[in-house]
């Protein structure tokens, strides 16, 4: 296996991304989105890409590339890294690109990402909030409850069998894993060491409990028997939260260095609750909506800079861990 080893040694030691193996041309590496030539190769023949190609394919992987003319699968290479393969058919002959997987995933700030697009990424469920209890309210008064679950239902069948029709990469190389229980551990020890780590995953905690309850449990009681109205104006009352939320995801996301966070997101637990109180001594339905929407805006506020204090405090390594912690937590 000298001969593809060498070339994946030599993309790696250059800080190439992909190397291109094709009949006809001689091997080369792709370096800042430029291909270039690999000096002292030459020229390969059809049956000089297939001997490499094969040697580090199993038996059922070739034979399965011989009969199909394409084949997909990951490479390990012990002390150098792992590489993504495909192999194809072309004019000249066989060929193969290999993509490097980095080893170590890179933090926001080693790319250079301003913060405002990191808390972009953070927007929560804002669209679904929008849409999802708008259309909701429309199905069940339109179809009754019992058409809206059958057709919900239908929807959760469908993305099943799509998730079914997912392809699958074979490893060649295995790697050690993780188990979740103990990165679960791991996680909660470097928690325990950081007290502004553990209060921010314990306002997590409380939010759950008092403010999320507010807009899942209570919100249909209090349209029903306050408001006096069906599950469309439901659906409304539940949008203009989510258009709220939205609002103010975006508001976080367009703000460049963002300072105080935790002082900030203080404020929105504060004034999440808050408004939630005014909501709740209303009984005009469009005074509520536009309560409702403040209301969203504390939410998301809330929401996002939870995220963003924690991926600013935890270290990257234990950003993963501390993600899935609040995860637990939300």
């Amino acid at each position: 296996m000298g001969k593809i080893n060498e070339l994946l040694r030599h993309l790696k030691e250059t800080d190439g991304s992909d190397l291109h193996l094709v009949a006809g041309l001689e091997p080369r590496t792709r370096r800042k989105g430029a291909l270039e030539v690999i000096d002292g190769w030459p020229v390969l023949s059809d049956e000089q890409v297939r001997e490499m190609m094969q040697e580090i394919t199993t038996a059922g992987q070739w034979d399965s590339f011989a009969a199909e003319g394409d084949l997909d699968f990951a490479y390990g290479l012990p002390g150098v890294a792992r590489f993504r393969a495909n192999y194809f058919l072309q004019r000249r002959g066989a060929g193969a690109v290999f993509r490097i997987i980095p080893e170590d995933i890179l933090t926001t700030e080693q790319l250079g990402l301003p913060e405002a697009v990191v808390n972009l990424a953070n927007l929560d469920q804002g669209l679904a909030l929008i849409t999802g209890p708008l259309i909701g309210g429309v199905l069940f008064k339109l179809v009754g409850p019992e058409g809206a679950f059958i057709l919900v239902a239908c929807l959760y069948c469908l993305s099943g069998l799509s998730a079914l029709m997912m392809g699958t990469i074979k490893v060649n190389a295995a790697q050690k894993r993780e188990s979740v229980f103990a990165a679960v551990v791991q996680g909660l020890r470097y928690v325990k060491a950081r007290q502004l780590l553990w209060s921010v995953l314990v306002v997590a905690v409380i939010i759950n409990i008092t403010g999320f309850s507010f807009h899942t449990t209570l919100m249909p009681i209090f349209a029903r028997d306050v408001l006096d109205r069906d599950s469309v104006g439901l659906g409304l009352l539940l949008s203009f939260f989510g258009i709220g939320a939205l609002v103010g995801s975006m508001i976080w996301a367009s703000i460049p260095n963002l300072r105080h966070t935790g002082l900030l997101c203080i404020l929105s637990v504060i004034g999440w609750h808050g408004t939630m109180i005014v909501f709740a001594t209303s009984t005009n339905f469009y005074l509520s909506l536009g309560i409702l929407m403040v209301t969203g805006m504390m939410f998301s506020s809330t929401l996002v800079l939870i995220l963003t204090v924690l991926m600013k405090t935890a270290q990257p390594e234990f950003r993963g861990r501390i993600m899935g912690l609040r995860t637990l937590a939300i």
